[in-house]
């Protein structure tokens, strides 16, 4: 065996996956390679190559035809799983190509999807059998803009209120409540809720300023009273960095329930503010993208905001 052909070299093409599944269908080789329109040699040379990539067989053979080994019966769904991903993908293209699916891309902030943000997404999609929802993008909100007006996004949520852009329109969808996370240690973490004067000595743990001004200034005015400032830490570049700050006892941050949720039971407690703090949710969008499918996607948002909150 050559260097190339070692095994586990991640040279497995759909070919052979097709081949694999062609086998199983009909049985047998020859009907299989009828199937697939080439000879039996080299059907059982594409066979070969993957029993040699897996580095087991995958038929045992017999006069009655083929039976799967156990590898065998392990690939074969996955390999009708990612045969079927392939063919979805190739379709939507080709549907979109003759103009008969209408597409939305949609990007979301890094921090997570909100619950309105996934109800929105999942059930917008399903009203219209002649779209096709794409979420291409998880970043911070400078960087969903830029991609809005590269064309690259048709809408993006965005956390916090940005500047005004000539060229973005933008529609408030909707409020997120925070929630304040503290050491496990820290004797507010006994408080039922937190007083912002509670904070005052505490440095504020974040995200550097430039990766959201807008989220960023909006908590920070939040953490602001008519008798203290919010003291601003030392900037986390991950989010496991402002996390393991926090179980040190650096400080504390502000988080979405999402966030706060994700890390239940690591060394860090989540109590309310004693006056909500809350981060506006936007839909942002470009003035000469589709518009009228982007105003469809903000308007049936804002109705889904409206109803949750009289729920």
């Amino acid at each position: 065996m050559s260097r190339d052909e070692a095994p586990g070299r991640g040279q497995i093409e759909l070919r052979h996956l097709r081949a694999l599944v062609a086998v199983v269908e009909e049985g047998n080789f020859s009907r299989a390679a009828a199937r697939l329109f080439i000879a039996q040699p080299a059907l059982s040379q594409q066979i070969k190559f993957l029993e040699r990539e897996l580095g087991a067989p995958v038929f045992l053979r017999t006069s009655h035809g083929v039976v799967l080994t156990p590898a065998g019966r392990t690939l074969v769904p996955r390999a009708r799983r990612a045969l079927a991903v392939v063919e979805d993908g190739l379709e939507a293209v080709r549907l979109i190509l003759a103009g008969h699916v209408a597409r939305l891309r949609i990007g979301y902030p890094h921090a997570g999807l909100h619950p309105l943000m996934q109800r929105a997404i999942r059930e917008f999609g399903r009203r219209r059998s002649d779209l096709e929802v794409t979420e291409v993008a998880e970043a911070f909100s400078p960087e969903l803009r830029d991609q809005l007006l590269s064309g690259m996004l048709d809408v993006a949520f965005i956390r916090g209120v940005s500047p005004e852009h000539p060229n973005l329109s933008r529609e408030i969808v909707g409020q997120e409540l925070l929630t304040v996370a503290v050491p496990e240690g820290h004797p507010l973490a006994q408080e039922p809720a937190i007083e912002i004067d509670q904070l005052a000595r505490l440095p504020f743990i974040s995200f550097p300023r430039d990766r959201n001004p807008a989220a960023h200034d909006s908590m920070t005015s939040g953490l602001r009273t008519s008798a203290t400032e919010p003291r601003i830490g030392p900037p986390a570049l991950t989010f496991e960095a402002m996390h393991a700050a926090i179980r040190s006892g650096a400080g504390y941050t502000l988080l979405t329930g999402e966030q706060a949720c994700s890390l239940s039971n690591r060394g860090i407690a989540f109590r309310p503010p004693a006056e909500p703090i809350t981060l506006p949710i936007a839909l942002e969008w470009r003035t000469d993208g589709p518009v009228e499918l982007v105003r469809s996607f903000v308007s049936f948002t804002s109705r889904l905001a409206r109803r949750s909150l009289s729920d």
